[in-house]
């Protein structure tokens, strides 16, 4: 009898369904539509499949909607064909130098400031010079980025590594050669600063740290604002402790520069590394030491710059590689700790904010991946603009592709941090997109040093 009364109950629905209009999640479907599927928590799944299963459909309806995995977007078939819908298609391709050749590693470092961006490809072969390395000037015009210049480091050999660290800031672009060999010092390091002049970048300066020694590796770090550029040597032996690291800021008075000022670091130890990376927005200047979990922060006193307390995170600890990146705004300082583990997913990465409420005293919150994955190395690049926090994870797995890369933005909104995605549309295997980023305005860049057999490509985008 049971199975009588749903047969007929069964058949009443059918009948009902072609009467009038079926809704999902609503008691007033449109008149309009057969079916009304209405929610603010979840969508609608097309089925997905690959380009041999979609091909391989018989007799197609006209009107079939599928996704395609393979082409990672929507095909309609209209009667006789597939017809992409490219809208739904990410369209973001990367761009290279004029000259660029396998293994140059084009847009291992970016910076951006303004329509001008600056990269490097630090094992370019320059005059049959193996991995001299090489650097590149990029302008906006219209909406579009073109290659402006190539910077000429003047004294370039093989393996200085010219473009392993850029900086822009102004009319000022930086490029550090931190493999530099300088008066017999192999790998001490040199920098080399460029000012736009006529629509020129000219080389004015280049800069050595006034106690350099070989090994040092002075440039593996730089960064640049108004007539201060800050340089790290995460290698120098300080005293009796072996790869402690130093960090130098130089000051360009009317034409003439200053000698190298050392940043003083309490606390150091062996293998501190302090100076792998360095960041400057008056009135901070910070340098990280991921081999203490730490970072160091800097505030303008009398024309020098005077030290505050380090800063570390409550859940820090040990080769959590804390400060392999930072990125100073006006607002705060954001903090790469790549090699973190998050719950059981080991190398997962994090970024940490830390606000300077006080000089002693800082506030700080930690941003993680929503879709975060074991030895993804989240927080490895970090760059923020205003509110607005941009973070490379060069080694994430897209589309099955392994290490092709991918950007997360993340914005203030009431207090919260909303997180979103950018992938490159022409991206594969090996890439490395997010490598590096920046962040100027409503302009981001991130560079694929892996793309096309080490060849290398760099991205602009739009701050969504």
């Amino acid at each position: 009898m049971k199975n009588v009364i749903l047969i007929i109950y069964f058949f009443s629905a059918v009948h009902m369904a072609k009467a009038q209009s079926v809704g999902i999640g609503t008691n007033a479907p449109s008149n309009s539509a057969q079916l009304d599927i209405a929610s603010t928590t979840k969508g609608l799944l097309i089925p997905r499949m690959s380009s041999a299963q979609r091909l391989a459909i018989v007799n197609p309806a006209i009107g079939l909607l599928v996704f395609d995995m393979d082409k990672y977007t929507l095909y309609l078939y209209d009667g006789v064909q597939w017809l992409p819908m490219l809208l739904a298609a990410n369209t973001l391709t990367g761009q290279k130098a004029m000259n660029t050749v396998t293994d140059d590693l084009f847009g291992a470092r970016v910076a951006i400031f303004g329509n001008y961006a600056v990269i490097g490809a630090p094992n370019k072969t320059m005059a049959g010079n193996i991995a001299q390395g090489a650097a590149y000037i990029f302008v906006k015009s219209g909406n579009v980025w073109v290659q402006m210049q190539e910077l000429a480091q003047g004294d370039g050999t093989s393996g200085d590594f010219f473009g392993t660290s850029v900086a822009i800031n102004g009319t000022l672009a930086v490029v550090g050669a931190y493999n530099k060999t300088v008066a017999a010092k192999p790998a001490q390091g040199a920098v080399y600063v460029f000012s736009l002049v006529s629509n020129t970048w000219q080389m004015i300066k280049k800069l050595i740290a006034p106690d350099g020694q070989s090994n040092d590796q002075f440039g593996f770090s730089v960064s640049v604002e108004a007539n201060t550029v800050v340089v790290g040597a995460p290698n120098k032996n300080v005293a009796a402790f072996s790869n402690g690291g130093a960090a130098y800021y130089f000051v360009n008075n009317a034409g003439t520069w200053t000698t190298g000022v050392s940043l003083s670091v309490a606390n150091l130890n062996s293998g501190a590394q302090f100076g792998y990376s360095v960041s400057i927005a008056s009135p901070l200047l910070v340098v990280g030491a991921p081999g203490l979990n730490s970072f160091y922060p800097y505030t303008i006193s009398g024309g020098n710059w005077a030290s505050l307390p380090a800063q570390v995170p409550t859940d820090g600890v040990p080769d959590d590689g804390f400060g392999k990146a930072i990125a100073a705004s006006a607002n705060f300082v954001v903090v790469g700790a790549p090699d973190k583990s998050i719950g059981s997913n080991t190398a997962q990465g994090a970024a940490y904010v830390f606000y300077p409420t006080n000089p002693v005293v800082w506030q700080s919150e930690r941003i993680t991946a929503s879709d975060g994955l074991p030895n993804e190395y989240f927080g490895a690049s970090v760059a923020t603009q205003g509110s607005d926090i941009v973070i490379g994870v060069s080694n994430k797995v897209v589309r099955s592709n392994s290490n092709q890369g991918l950007v997360y933005i993340f914005s203030k909104v009431n207090s919260a941090w909303s997180q979103q995605k950018q992938s490159a549309g022409d991206g594969a295997a090996d890439d490395f997109f997010g490598n590096s980023v920046g962040i100027h305005g409503s302009n981001i860049i991130a560079g694929a040093p892996g793309k096309s057999a080490n060849m290398g490509s760099v991205y602009f985008f739009i701050l969504p």
